[in-house]
Order: structure tokens, then C-alpha cells, then sequence
């Protein structure tokens, strides 16, 4: 298993001369990569570069390490790094909790190209489900309220 600076020291030099870097690149899989890349800008990611790497069974913290040194380096907002069993996703663009709702699903897919073509939905997904959580203890404040103005008068009686 690499470290997160050997990872860097390889890898370094390709993407500050392009946004994707494979691994092992296959040219029709970069290319495919590259227009999702590129569909991608538009959306709330900013400046993003993306890292293939072949290894499986990396800890997370190798590849959020790598991805947090290649987004300082590079001055990019978004930094993805993925392997066939894990994503991650660096940003300054998105919170935390949009990244920890697609970086699952993300890992989950093998195929780095399903996998980044799949960001866009996973993002329309409510990760916390913020409206629904306010809702729902908005109205358990006011039955509380209620229930015990109600006995409180029952009692007085």
C-alpha cells in the first residue's frame, strides 16, 4: 500500500497538466471520464480533478490525505480520488454533508465513470433530512405544549 506522498509524488506533475489521470489510463475510459468531467463543471463543484488509481483496499484517510494535498497544490475546489472499491471527495464547494451522503454510493460502483456520472443525483438527495427533522420536531414541540397546557388545566380543575 502507498502513503498518501508517494501517491502525490506520482501523481503530481499529470494532474497539473490535465483535470483526469488514470492510473493506468485506457483511452476510451478517459475520454468518457473526461466529457463527465467536463458536464460536471457546471454544477456546484467548481475546478475539479479527478484520480483513477487501480489499488484495492485502501484506507480512507490514504486517499483523503492524497486528495487534500492535490487540491492545495493544484488550486482546485474539488478533488476526487477513486479506486474500484472507494471514493473521495474533496471540497471546498460542498459541506460535509453532501460529501459523506456520495461518497458511499461512490464507492460502491467499480466503474469510476458510473461512479462520477452519479454525483449530480446523489447530491439531489437530501443527506440529512433537514426540512423533514424541523418539521417533524416543530410539531412534537407544539403536541408537547398542548398535551401538558391541557393537563395542567384539567389538574387545576
Amino acid at each position: 500500500m502507498n502513503s498518501p506522498e508517494e501517491y502525490f509524488q506520482r501523481f503530481d506533475e499529470p494532474l497539473a497538466q490535465q483535470q483526469i489521470v488514470m492510473e493506468h489510463p485506457e483511452p476510451v475510459k478517459l475520454a468518457e471520464l473526461k466529457d463527465i468531467v467536463q458536464s460536471l463543471q457546471d454544477r456546484p463543484y467548481g475546478d475539479m480533478e479527478v484520480l483513477v488509481l487501480d489499488e484495492v483496499g485502501q484506507r480512507t484517510d490514504v486517499f483523503r490525505d492524497l486528495a487534500t494535498q492535490l487540491k492545495k497544490q493544484h488550486d482546485v475546489d474539488t478533488v476526487v480520488v477513486k479506486s474500484p472499491d472507494l471514493a473521495v471527495v474533496v471540497s471546498d464547494e460542498l459541506t460535509r454533508a453532501q460529501i459523506e451522503s456520495i461518497q458511499p454510493p461512490m464507492s460502491n460502483e467499480a466503474d469510476s465513470a458510473v461512479a462520477l456520472r452519479a454525483m449530480p443525483a446523489l447530491l439531489d438527495v437530501d443527506p440529512v433530512p433537514g426540512t423533514t427533522m424541523v418539521g417533524i420536531t416543530g410539531l412534537l414541540i407544539i403536541l408537547t405544549v398542548a398535551v401538558t397546557t391541557r393537563f395542567a388545566k384539567r389538574s387545576r380543575n
